[in-house]
Order: C-alpha cells, then structure tokens, then sequence
C-alpha cells in the first residue's frame, strides 16, 4: 500500500514538473532565445546600472541600490509571469477546458506559476553580478546559505502575489492596471532605493504587509554579516507570501463559483 502511494506520489510529482517547465517555456518565448535574453539579461542589467548610477550622483553607497534594485527584479517574474498565467488562459480561450478537466483548476495554475519562482532569481543573480564587477560590492560577508533561502522565499512570495492578482482578474479587474501600480508600490514602500523608516508612520505599516519588505531587509543583513534577525525576516516574508496565496485561491473559487452559478465558463 505505502509503496503504491509513494509511486502515484512520484507520478504526480513528474507530471507537476513537466506542466510548469513547458507552460513556462510557452509564457517567456524560449523558442526565441533573443527574446528571453532581452528579457532576463540586458533590461536587468540596465536597470541595475541606471539606480546605482543615480545613487553614486547622489553621494551614497552604489552597493545599497544595487542590492535593492536586484532583489526587487524578483518581483518581474512574480507579479508579471504568475498573473499573465491566468490572463492569458482566459484571452486565448482555453480557460474553459481548464475549469472542466478532471485536475483542479487552482492546482494547473499553480503548476504553471511555480517555474516563475526559479526564473525570478535570474535577474537577481546578473544583479549581484554586475554589482560585483562594477560597483564594488562586498559579498565578503556573505552567508551563501542564508543568501539562497532569503532569495528563494522572497521569489516565491511574488510569485503568491502575482498569482493572487491573476486570480483576482478572473472575476473582471483589469490585472494590467493592478500590477503596474503593484510593481511600483513595491518599488517605494519596500525599501528597494531608501529604508523603510524614512516612510510616514501609516505608510511603513503597509509596506510591512508587502512582500519583498522582509525578503529585503534580510539579504541587507546577510551582505552586512548580521544573521541574528535573518531567520525570523525570513519567516515572516514566507508567512506573507502563504497570506497572499491564500487570498488568491479565495478570488479563484469565488470566481469559479460565480461562473457555474451564472452557467458560463468564461470567469467573466
């Protein structure tokens, strides 16, 4: 008995895998590599450059935006490839196969947000690179281990933000709108380019519900050397991103819900 589950367990797993690789392969145009090149390497760069450029004209240390501004490149992945998952299931038609098949909705398009996670870290890797290279970043303090799972926690509490703002174009908001102005949010209030204390009271309140806050402040930490407060910055983002996650199933079942009492596929 334990042996059969343990290979449909494999199974699914496999299956789970598969679907994420290929409809990511889809999403990011890998049948063109220029295209995913662009994408994942030179706009990075030049953003990277642009904000430490504009932090040395303006007296302060390069490595305090050029660590911000990379971490923050998760966020692209996160909000922009989960959300379009879902946005573009619903453009093209296919939603509707999607909701009948046999395999839980909410479980496909969790399949098909989870490669975003990884691809996420991509920027942030040419990021620190170029950091490194060019502007004097320290990495002598840098805890790889802590580094890895800050990044990696961080990445996917985008990822259950942008899939939370899918879900909740499915019931009829323009999503376009919701993650430009998310991704700017973000930008602002999360201490990408000044910390978080030189925000008004009531505004640093808000960005300590945001994601990427804590992910933030705890890869500060790991570049200074601090791990004291690391584990717990850590487990806060993860608690933040499974709020957020949570949130987003409740937009989708709610959208479904409203679609089969409506008698329509279309999550309209």
């Amino acid at each position: 008995m334990m042996r059969g589950r343990i290979v449909i367990f494999r199974n699914d797993l496999r299956l789970f895998g598969r679907q994420s690789l290929f409809s990511y392969r889809a999403l990011v145009s890998w049948l063109n590599p220029r295209d995913y090149v662009l994408m994942r390497v030179l706009e990075p760069a030049f953003q990277i450059i642009f904000f430490a450029l504009l932090g040395d004209f303006a007296g302060r240390p390069t490595s305090y935006f050029v660590v911000g501004n990379a971490v923050r490149l998760a966020s692209v992945s996160g909000i922009y490839g989960c959300a379009t998952v879902m946005g573009s299931e619903r453009r093209s038609g296919t939603l509707q196969a999607i909701i009948a098949s046999a395999t839980p909705a909410w479980q496909t398009f969790i399949a098909r947000s989870t490669m975003q996670i990884v691809d996420g870290l991509a920027p942030v890797i040419i990021g620190f690179a170029l950091g490194g290279l060019f502007f004097d970043v320290d990495f002598g303090q840098v805890n790889w281990f802590w580094l890895a799972a800050a990044l990696l926690v961080t990445s996917a509490a985008m990822s259950a933000l942008g899939t939370s703002i899918g879900a909740l174009g499915l019931i009829g908001t323009d999503i376009n709108m919701v993650m430009n102005f998310v991704y700017a949010v973000l930008m602002v209030l999360c201490g990408v380019n000044f910390p978080v204390n030189q925000l008004p009271g009531a505004v640093q309140v808000i960005s300590q519900l945001l994601p990427l806050t804590h992910g933030l402040q705890a890869v500060r930490h790991i570049f200074d050397g601090s791990l004291a407060d690391v584990p717990g910055l850590i487990a806060v983002e993860a608690g933040i991103g499974a709020t957020y996650l949570v949130a987003g199933y409740t937009a989708f079942r709610v959208a479904e819900h409203k679609a089969r009492v409506l008698g329509t596929l279309d999550l309209v």
